[in-house]
């Protein structure tokens, strides 16, 4: 399990797999970047990635299909990554709550109304921001670094 982001973790990989090519590593979600996976070439293939975030090519679920939308939309020329559906995710949420604080709002009624998305459905993502766990979302999922650098389920 590699719990380090940025360049020592390209260097850690790189160094490892030298040593150990058929050895399945596990990394965290700041990982899961296009621009790590490029970086790392070969060396990603086969690596499991832990994500935070749907797959962003599952279109199967809502949230997916309205983020790829308003990514089409942006007129985005680069494959869609997990870190851009995250900041989708985040921007609804901010905006949600924003809302919900009233047409007036403060400092307090913006983060009361953050912590008060109960249940929250994105379309097959929930939003449970809850105290004192300060957490709104539950959802993990493994991803794979296919031979062709995508990410797989």
């Amino acid at each position: 399990m590699i719990g380090l982001a940025g360049k020592p973790t390209l260097e850690f990989v790189k160094a490892f797999r030298a040593l150990r090519r058929g050895v399945t590593l596990y990394a965290l979600s700041v990982m899961g970047t296009p621009a790590t996976v490029k970086a790392l070439g070969a060396d990603a293939t086969g690596m499991a990635i832990s994500q935070v975030v749907p797959l962003p090519s599952n279109v199967v679920t809502p949230v997916v299909r309205d983020f790829q939308a308003a990514w089409k939309a942006s007129g985005a020329t680069a494959e869609p990554s997990h870190l851009a559906l995250e900041g989708y995710i985040n921007a609804r949420v901010f905006a949600e709550a924003l809302q919900r604080a009233g047409r007036n709002p403060t400092r307090a009624a913006f983060i009361d109304a953050t912590w008060n998305l109960k249940k929250w459905d994105l379309g097959g993502f929930e939003i449970n921001a809850t105290t004192p766990d300060r957490n709104a979302s539950r959802f993990v999922e493994l991803t794979l670094v296919g031979r062709d650098g995508r990410f797989i389920r």
